[in-house]
């Protein structure tokens, strides 16, 4: 579907997140934001398949 939405659209897709919500608590699964890395190595951090270019600005 693509905006504008009807009201019954909108009322699925706000049921469908209300799901979701429900979903991510009864899974324990947790969501965070910030802190890079995400992901670090707990050996050979240093090994290449951890490496990445810096990325030009």
């Amino acid at each position: 579907m693509t905006q504008p939405y009807t009201e019954d659209q909108w009322q699925q897709v706000l049921a469908l997140g209300e799901q979701v919500d429900r979903d991510l608590v009864t899974h324990d699964v947790r969501l965070t934001m910030g802190g890079e890395p995400t992901f670090v190595a707990t050996e050979n951090r240093d090994a290449t398949s951890w490496m990445t270019p810096p990325c030009a600005a």
